[in-house]
């Protein structure tokens, strides 16, 4: 019977992680593009990954436009998320809207996670970005404050 919920929380955990950085987000605007049409090279990869445990907005520029980081950091089980609602620009800035939401409640894995979300931005790269959280209106905390060239 141990075993079973060991190898059910393991799947679980596996499923949740792996579904944790999804965006919901649809984009409207020809110059956002979300995290399932984002083709991340070699270089992508390794920012991400080299960053994706150290919570808030880092923002990278590759290749013409900019990849938004959105982590939430290390959170100690499975449960965790980072969903971006919606893209929008002002003229001023784009405005990104994303959720951070932590686990429903009732039995999570153990295990370690990092959720986050990806957003690519093309055009002028001057365009401040900012990272909003839908329920508070709060800027979500900028891990780097200017865009960092690759």
């Amino acid at each position: 019977m141990r075993t079973r919920v060991l190898i059910v929380a393991v799947i679980l955990a596996t499923l949740v992680t792996g579904i944790a950085w999804r965006v919901t987000a649809q984009a409207a605007d020809p110059d956002v593009i979300t995290e399932g049409d984002i083709q991340l090279t070699d270089e992508m990869r390794q920012w991400v990954e080299a960053r994706k445990t150290i919570p808030g907005v880092h923002i990278g520029v590759f290749d013409g436009f900019r990849l938004v980081l959105i982590s939430a950091g290390e959170k100690p089980t499975a449960g965790y998320a980072v969903t971006v609602e919606n893209v929008t620009r002002n003229g001023q800035a784009w405005i990104i809207r994303a959720r951070n939401t932590g686990p429903a409640g009732g039995m999570v894995a153990q295990v370690i996670t990092h959720p986050y979300a990806l957003v690519g931005v093309k055009g002028d790269v001057e365009l401040p970005i900012r990272v909003q959280d839908p329920a508070s209106g709060r800027d979500w905390p900028a891990a780097v404050r200017q865009t960092t060239p690759i």
